[in-house]
């Protein structure tokens, strides 16, 4: 064995050990903790010695934390827990999660129809290929800049807003592009609108 191997060796094993160090700790912890309330409920301690609820319920919080260090997969799995009475179902938080953002970008898209129904026209013109004889003026860079900050669209490298001058014919499909946002909004706008038909 060279040198190199040993040193490498002895680098492994510092970390594999660096590794299982807050497992082992925590471990240890939910033993005593274990034990203590064994010992507890067995009566072999003192009413005035005991530790109160208070503490008793921050060390099982502990062991929960050492639970989670051990498994980690528990908490992606999505599983329910039950901490204390309480249930957590992480899957439908989520969902609900998800269900809400949906609401708010539909709640956004809403208002801007009502406010701004001729940036909402930017992107349907840019989803359809429309984008051949567009004439800047103030009002359309600042449509144009009110859609890049809401992420509906975004610069083609090396390209400005503000080079869209006024009077100045040009291909919008060479200044800027639908960003992944900015195709949800006009597929739930093509939605919307059969909705209505």
């Amino acid at each position: 064995m060279t040198v190199e191997q040993l040193q490498t060796g002895k680098i492994d094993f510092l970390n594999r050990a660096l590794f299982a160090l807050p497992k082992i700790i925590h471990g240890l912890v939910g033993l005593l903790v274990l034990g203590y309330i064994s010992v507890v409920l067995s009566g072999h301690v003192d009413k005035e010695n005991r530790l109160g609820t208070t503490e008793i319920g921050l060390l099982l919080v502990v062991v929960l934390l050492g639970i989670v260090a051990w498994r980690p997969e528990l908490l992606k799995r999505g599983m329910d827990m039950k901490v204390v009475g309480i249930e957590l179902k992480l899957d439908e938080i989520k969902k609900d999660n998800k269900k809400r953002l949906h609401e708010l970008e539909d709640f956004r898209l809403i208002f801007m129809q009502v406010n701004f129904t001729s940036d909402l026209r930017h992107l349907e013109n840019l989803s359809k290929g429309d984008v051949q004889h567009y004439v800047g003026w103030f009002q359309v860079r600042l449509e144009l800049r009110r859609l890049r900050a809401l992420g509906y669209i975004e610069m083609l490298p090396g390209r400005f807003i503000g080079e869209f001058a006024d009077g100045k014919e040009m291909d919008l499909s060479t200044l800027v592009r639908l960003t992944e946002r900015g195709k949800r909004v006009v597929m739930r706008l093509q939605e919307l609108g059969q909705d209505d038909e």
